[in-house]
């Protein structure tokens, strides 16, 4: 982080050298502002694109992500099913409702009708019954 700082105020210098060089020549010399313009504007348009390139490539690398929470949420068991599908596929045994099951999981209904849909998904069945079935089956549940 540290030499990228450097390395971005070094530009800024050379850059501000630059327009303060071209400044001169184009306007008491050649008097002609707007090639100076075009000058100026392809500085900062490449200055721009090399600043926006190193921070792109930054956050492309892995481990260096800025949400506190992602590796949590990407966090799978090793059934397959996430932590959160767990929860909610052992409260489908249980019987109870969507809203039920939210309240306990303090989420919204719709988040768990997202999670039964997916629970579905990744078991191959149609409904909470046979959901509850299939995971018992394969050993998810007891």
């Amino acid at each position: 982080m540290v030499r990228q700082i450097i390395w971005f105020g070094l530009v800024t210098g050379l850059l501000t050298l630059i327009i303060s060089v071209n400044e001169y020549w184009f306007l008491y010399k050649m008097r002609s502002f707007e090639i100076y313009g075009v000058i100026i504007a392809g500085l900062f348009l490449i200055t721009g694109l090399w600043v926006g390139k190193s921070l792109y490539d930054r956050k492309q690398k892995p481990g260096l992500t800025t949400d506190i929470f992602s590796s949590q949420l990407n966090q799978n068991t090793p059934s397959g099913l996430s932590k959160r599908e767990m929860e909610v596929l052992e409260l489908l045994a249980e019987g109870i409702s969507n809203q039920e099951i939210a309240d306990k999981l303090f989420i919204s209904e719709n988040t768990v009708k997202t999670h039964t849909s997916r629970l579905f998904e990744k078991l191959g069945v149609k409904n909470r019954t046979a959901a509850v079935l299939k995971a018992k089956e394969v050993g998810f549940l007891a």
